[in-house]
């Protein structure tokens, strides 16, 4: 409704959201439509819910002019246009992003990720993307939004949970905050962008899109041959925001129940996308808005010599043991995820492996291998070794060659010198 002086009212702080009339969140989910020129809504249950997947509640003003048969073009006339001066963006002065780049033990996100991939990934990430921490509420960060030019639009305010990465939605009403509403809300003209779109300058690696800023930071540390960007929210990818992607090669990675909405936006932007997501999902039972990160975190982390040939050294990963317990899904990990999205991913090429499997089940059929638990290394520690071999030989048979399952080969082996001490 463009034309009209009726939009859904810009937030300004908590009092300009609402209770939702489906849902009853208790926190303030609902945004109502405004009158621009009286400042008025148009009616209490007029609105949309930001609880998409979960509630989806979206009484838009035509609907409700259409149920209570109010003719809108007498009460709510078209605006005539006028020639308006374009106001430039509004910028956050660096000084207080860079205030923000300290204090990482108050900062869940951050402490997350350190005691999970280490401390060296977690000054990588707080530096390649830009990862703030805020006094808001105790733990929480920032998430700045810095453009391809290297300016701060602004800054996403969230709390996680240190133990799990999932968002705190209990403690607080409302676990989202804008930095850009405590400078100037009344002056500041909010333009946003792409979170991470400052790492696409001076980069022609490939391009992943996601929904939130989670899931592109810690797709990164597993892929960090592609450029991972994130939306911010799933209707967030718009034509507008896109603009600086245009001629690139992008590919889409919807959360679990968005897919079907990305995929006409993938069509109409010219953009690839992924449905392994959706696919896994449904065919798991998981919850909707099951993520990528919610998948990857199940996995350990590759190594260089697993998956890429750039620049994982720079990341600060190193080698993670798998346990037993990721065998029964590694395999698919590594085919439907890792080599799915080409040509993204570029697939390992093939050897053969007949002669060290031989090697290693000829060796486990003629010992008695232990019931009891078997500490592996410092990261691993097999409970039933027994069931470990089967599966990890069940997957180098079914991989035999693909170098991403070669670390299993030197794993068994590891194990069979062991039980020969």
């Amino acid at each position: 409704m463009s034309n009209f002086n009726i939009t859904l009212e810009p937030y300004k702080g908590k009092t300009t959201r609402f209770h939702c009339p489906r849902c009853k969140d208790a926190r303030r989910t609902f945004t109502r439509y405004i009158d621009i020129e009286n400042k008025m809504h148009i009616h209490e249950t007029v609105g949309k819910c930001n609880r998409e997947d979960s509630c989806g509640y979206h009484l838009k003003p035509k609907e409700y002019f259409a149920i209570n048969h109010i003719n809108s073009a007498v009460i709510y006339p078209r605006k005539i246009e006028t020639p308006q001066t374009i106001k430039s963006t509004s910028l956050v002065p660096k000084e207080l992003v860079n205030r923000s780049m300290t204090q990482y033990e108050n900062n869940n996100f951050i402490q997350f990720i350190k005691r999970k991939f280490g401390e060296e990934v977690a000054v990588s990430i707080c530096r390649k993307y830009q990862v703030g921490t805020s006094k808001r509420w105790s733990g929480a960060n920032i998430f700045w939004q810095c453009d391809i030019d290297n300016n701060f639009r602004t800054g996403k305010i969230m709390i996680y949970n240190p133990d799990t990465c999932k968002r705190l939605v209990d403690s607080y009403k409302n676990t989202i905050n804008w930095v850009h509403s405590s400078i100037d809300k009344d002056n500041f003209n909010l333009k946003q962008c792409l979170f991470g779109e400052h790492l696409i300058a001076n980069n022609n690696n490939p391009i992943a899109v996601v929904e939130s800023e989670k899931n592109a930071i810690i797709a990164s540390i597993y892929y960090p041959n592609l450029i991972w960007l994130a939306t911010g929210s799933k209707n967030n990818l718009s034509a507008e925001r896109c603009e600086v992607l245009s001629g690139r090669k992008v590919t889409l990675f919807p959360d679990y129940g968005a897919y079907h909405d990305w995929e006409l936006k993938a069509l109409e932007l010219g953009f690839e996308i992924d449905n392994f997501i959706e696919e896994y999902a449904s065919t798991n039972n998981e919850k909707m808005g099951f993520d990528i990160a919610d998948y990857l975190l199940r996995f350990p982390i590759p190594t260089k010599e697993d998956y890429f040939e750039s620049d994982m050294k720079e990341c600060g990963i190193e080698e993670t043991a798998l346990n037993e317990e990721t065998f029964t899904q590694h395999n698919q990990v590594t085919e439907d995820l890792f080599y799915k999205t080409q040509p993204l991913i570029e697939k390992q090429k093939r050897e053969n492996w007949d002669k060290e499997i031989a090697e290693i089940e000829l060796y486990f059929h003629h010992i008695e291998i232990p019931i009891v638990p078997v500490k592996l290394d410092q990261c691993t520690t097999i409970n039933n070794a027994s069931e470990y071999v089967n599966r990890a030989l069940e997957v180098v048979k079914a991989n035999n060659g693909i170098s991403a399952f070669y670390p299993e080969i030197l794993r068994l082996q590891h194990l069979a010198r062991m039980l020969e001490v």
